[in-house]
């Protein structure tokens, strides 16, 4: 798994291409070596990215994290694996952002009606009378797909964070679900469902104001209150393949709390053609914030050199080995011819020769 941090020297700096752009923003292609790059990381929310696989990959190895959600909200999902790429497509790359919420550090800053889903499917927190009664906006979800415009085309998706309820003190709801987790309870009613591989997840019913339900590629509203006093807001879903319910509103009235219920987090998916998968959840004690995507290309092995067809050229056999022999035996010398004249004289005249004669013989 590759730290956060350690990314960031190979990062895009995407996000001057990519804040405030959403989903229906174009940019121009990444150029074919960008893809052949050892790492192209986006941490910036927003998409889609065109990205342009490099002549000689054959895989890209894939690290994706979804957007947190909002006001203490769910972790979002964290997905890997090896995605099989054929060189020359275009994939495009969608970075899921944070679920939006107020600041418990600066409460009485500005705030909207209601704080906004993170970008990529994260379902907006219910509304209140103010800020901490407000709910967090669930996290978008972080993807990989082959159509800019079409979700059905998603092969990898990282689950969205569920929002976190509203309220501060003795009207503080409970934290968001994670991706692929159910939503906190209210006091009396059910929690917020997460999504599933084939499902939306269901909304929260609770003593006020429903959200709704999350849907394909989507996470369901957080419920406000109907209440303008003391209501308290429930948090939004968080976005995914199939998107987290929406929380319900809640209250304090008489001395007791009906705490909002936060909302659900967003399914992971991981299509049949991706190897050496993984899906879970991110971990850390770092603040909530956006996703990101880490790509790494996997090249095919080098061609042979030479001329196409050629062949190396073959190994001479090696030379005989000389198998040794015992030294030439010397030819035994050739005794002279005597006639046999000679031979009967030297017996019967010479006795010394006779003895020599006869050893000879």
């Amino acid at each position: 798994m590759l730290p956060r941090r350690a990314l960031r020297p190979h990062s895009l700096l995407a996000g001057a291409l990519l804040l405030g752009t959403g989903l229906a923003a174009a940019h121009p292609p990444l150029p074919a070596q960008a893809a052949e790059a050892p790492s192209l990381v986006v941490e910036a929310a927003g998409g889609p990215i065109p990205y342009v696989v490099g002549a000689d990959v054959t895989a890209l190895r894939i690290e994706m994290k979804g957007g947190d959600g909002g006001v203490d909200g769910g972790r979002g999902g964290l997905v890997t694996g090896l995605l099989p790429v054929t060189p020359g497509q275009t994939l495009h790359l969608v970075v899921g952002g944070q679920g939006g919420g107020y600041d418990r550090d600066d409460p009485a800053a500005p705030h909207p009606d209601r704080f906004p889903g993170g970008v990529n499917g994260g379902g907006p927190g219910g509304g209140g009378a103010s800020s901490l009664r407000q709910s967090g906006g669930g996290g978008g979800a972080t993807d990989i797909r082959t159509s800019p415009d079409d979700p059905s085309s998603r092969l990898m998706v990282a689950g969205g964070g569920g929002g976190g309820g509203g309220g501060q003190d003795a009207y503080l709801a409970g934290t968001g679900g994670d991706a692929g987790a159910p939503g906190s309870a209210c006091r009396a009613g059910s929690r917020a469902e997460p999504g599933t591989e084939t499902t939306g997840g269901a909304v929260a019913l609770c003593t006020s104001t429903h959200g709704t339900d999350g849907d394909f590629g989507v996470g369901g509203a957080g419920g406000g209150s109907a209440r303008t006093v003391d209501g308290i807001a429930g948090g939004g879903g968080g976005g995914g393949w199939y998107g987290g319910g929406g929380g319900s509103g809640g209250r304090y009235s008489g001395g007791q709390r009906f705490f909002p219920s936060s909302g659900a987090g967003g399914s992971n998916h991981v299509d049949a053609s991706v190897t050496d998968s993984t899906s879970g959840v991110s971990s850390g004690t770092e603040s909530r914030r956006d996703g990101y995507i880490a790509v790494t290309a996997v090249r095919s092995p080098a061609p042979p050199s030479g001329p196409p067809g050629a062949t190396a050229p073959p190994i001479p056999p090696a030379p005989p080995v000389p198998t040794p022999t015992s030294p030439p035996t010397a030819a035994p010398r050739p005794q002279p011819s005597v006639p046999p004249w000679l031979e009967s004289l030297v017996r019967q005249y010479h006795p010394a020769l006779r003895h020599w004669w006869q050893g000879r013989s």
